[in-house]
């Protein structure tokens, strides 16, 4: 199953994360409904493809955030979120704290402010 669909969408959504923003619609287009492109995944992988998404997209939000300088708002945008809203409420959600805060707690940019903590020890939590 090294080449299976699910395998080759997956190598997709992982180059392009944010470019993803249609949910599966260029995707479905190779299977019958995006109701089976979701099982087969699903199977794959052991999440849904929305749900694949959102982790790539948080996971390279973290990075920028402690990385940059670029505002919270265009962090969340440039990975693919709809929103400034959008991005607070799902970064929230997963790791229990929100993008401003964590860019305080980890930015590389001001090591007297840095916590002593590692980022990548934040878990994405289901």
């Amino acid at each position: 199953m090294s080449n299976s669909p699910p395998r080759r969408i997956f190598g997709r959504i992982v180059a392009v994360p944010s470019a993803s923003k249609q949910k599966g619609r260029k995707v479905t287009t190779h299977w019958r409904c995006a109701h089976d492109v979701a099982r087969r995944f699903k199977t794959e992988f052991g999440t849904t493809p929305a749900d694949f998404v959102e982790r790539l997209r948080l996971d390279e939000a973290r990075r920028r955030l402690s990385a940059d300088d670029n505002s919270v708002e265009s962090v969340g945008i440039s990975v693919g979120f709809k929103s400034a809203d959008a991005f607070r409420r799902a970064f929230e959600r997963r790791l229990g704290v929100n993008p401003s805060d964590y860019r305080r707690r980890f930015s590389a940019n001001d090591p007297f402010e840095r916590e002593a903590s590692d980022p990548s020890r934040v878990s994405l939590a289901a």
